[in-house]
């Protein structure tokens, strides 16, 4: 089988996160810290507003990698690494950068194992969080019973 990712291959998605976003993140995970909940609080400890929780940031950095690879291919996550640099508020509007770093061929179960770096950067191009995710990306013909346990 031909490989299917290319190593260099880039590609970006842009976010912002509103108030009543974070709000409903943090209600529907059960996250009780009121950085994520309550504005004054969050205020009343050093930040302009509402903070996004790592697990909200975790949950759209996921779906990009799926939003991006599924448009041509089958892709299962299998780990990912990210760094926060720091907070990510309210409004903020971030453009999430990712590379491939590396990517070789697995006969079983017939995909592309591939590295990702990750950039995250705010609309004042500060870095906010770095990463690296792997993932297996196979043929949209490929029969996904196959990848369990993968890679």
């Amino acid at each position: 089988m031909s490989r299917i990712v290319t190593i260099g291959d880039t590609f970006s998605h842009e976010l912002r996160f509103t108030a009543d976003q974070i709000q409903r993140f943090a209600e529907l995970t059960g996250d009780s810290l009121p950085l994520h909940r309550d504005p004054s609080y969050a205020r009343d400890h050093r930040f302009p507003g509402l903070v996004v929780s790592a697990a909200h940031l975790s949950a759209h950095l996921l779906s990009a990698i799926g939003n991006h690879f599924n448009a041509f291919a089958h892709s299962l996550n299998t780990q990912l690494d990210i760094r926060f640099e720091r907070a990510i508020l309210a409004n903020d509007t971030l453009v999430l950068d990712w590379r491939v770093t590396d990517a070789f061929w697995k006969d079983k179960p017939g995909g592309d194992v591939t590295t990702l770096a990750l950039a995250v950067h705010n609309q004042r191009e500060l870095s906010v969080a770095s990463g690296t995710a792997t993932l297996l990306v196979m043929p949209k013909s490929a029969d996904l019973s196959s990848a369990a346990g993968a890679p």
